[in-house]
């Protein structure tokens, strides 16, 4: 991961970037270097973009890494079980009906 962060901190040094968007495959907050990245991005003067699943924004953890950001954007795109767990990817244990009760 330190060398992804030093590659991250070159690109954001050689294309002046306002804005740095980020987005996964599945639920950001999974990934435990989020924070660093984040950091990161915000040491170096740019605005912060997050896209989450949404539904674990209520946990204190993690609202504390959403409120480093500029902007939160949570979303649930599914209606069923069976495509929230394939296309939302999210943290074990977590179910739609968890979801929707938290956002």
């Amino acid at each position: 991961m330190d060398s992804s962060l030093k590659e991250l901190k070159k690109m954001i040094e050689s294309s002046k970037a306002e804005l740095v968007f980020i987005n996964s495959m599945g639920e950001a907050f999974v990934n435990d270097k989020l924070k660093d990245i984040i950091n990161l991005i915000k040491n170096k003067g740019v605005a912060v973009r997050l896209l989450s699943n949404g539904y674990i924004l209520g946990r204190e953890k993690y609202m504390k890494i959403a409120n480093l950001c500029d902007e939160v954007i949570g979303e649930i795109k599914v209606a069923s079980e069976n495509h929230f767990q394939k296309i939302q990817r999210p943290i074990e244990g977590y179910t739609l009906e968890n979801a929707q009760s938290t956002v």
